[in-house]
């Protein structure tokens, strides 16, 4: 579980950065999931359905997000088979 803390901090940093290309609350905040998430190899291994959770938005908003996420190139996306998709933050 992440502590409200650091994400209160963080969520404050992201807006900031995201608000000067226009991304929704929910982008700022799945963007922030997976960041906390990413290992020292620079991999977010959780599934959408733990982004999901912990966000607390809708599955079709978490997917948009996801998407918008990698056309601006702040994640990039690798599909595997049968285990959640890997998430890099770039």
């Amino acid at each position: 579980m992440i502590r409200k803390e650091s994400t209160e901090v963080q969520a404050r940093i992201f807006n900031d950065r995201f608000s000067k290309i226009g991304v929704t609350n929910s982008v700022v905040l799945v963007y922030m999931l997976i960041s906390a998430y990413t290992n020292r190899k620079g991999k977010c291994l959780c599934s959408l359905e733990t982004i999901i959770k912990d966000s607390g938005v809708m599955k079709p908003t978490v997917i948009k997000a996801i998407k918008k996420l990698e056309e601006l190139e702040y994640i990039e996306i690798i599909k595997t088979k049968g285990r959640p998709d890997i998430y890099i933050v770039l």
